[in-house]
């Protein structure tokens, strides 16, 4: 669970109170009529029951988060000059973008996280909340307490 995770008491009590009420309702409408609707009630039982499971299982599912790197890659060379290296202290930098070649020939941008020292796969983006990379990263969800990416996905695939 990520950082918000005292709001999924919120989001369960916004959709267990209002299904708690309908049932409540539907009881009392029912015994007065003296018409026992039953399905009415399974089905709205098993309206609950699964939107409890689809809120616990994207809540509690990793939403693609990077692992990230405990030193930084192997900066540039680029920009040193050469009064530098005989100081012993080269200008070395860590490039912002960096072009990497893919399988199929292909080659993309990617970017480079200054928190959590790697470069982020395409569509990954780094949630501030969080303070994770997350891989597709889509939105950081207050309701479910985490962010939304590539495991939110398959989730609800």
């Amino acid at each position: 669970m990520g950082p918000d995770a005292s709001s999924l008491f919120l989001t369960s009590f916004l959709i267990g109170g209002p299904s708690l009420a309908f049932c409540i309702k539907m009881l009392v409408t029912m015994k007065a009529n003296d018409s026992f609707h039953f399905h009415i009630m399974i089905g709205g039982f098993v309206l609950l029951v699964l939107d409890f499971s689809f809120l616990f299982l994207t809540s509690s599912g990793d939403p693609g988060i990077i692992p990230r790197n405990s030193k930084p890659p192997e900066p540039a060379l680029d920009g040193a000059k050469p009064w530098d290296w005989a100081n012993n202290k080269p200008n070395l930098k860590i490039p912002k973008l960096k072009d990497v070649l893919l399988k199929n020939g292909e080659t993309v941008k990617v970017k480079f996280c200054e928190t959590c020292l790697l470069y982020r796969t395409p569509r990954a983006s780094h949630c501030s909340i969080c303070n994770n990379c997350v891989q597709k990263f889509d939105h950081h969800c207050p309701w479910v307490g985490q962010c939304i990416g590539l495991g939110a996905y398959i989730v609800n695939k």
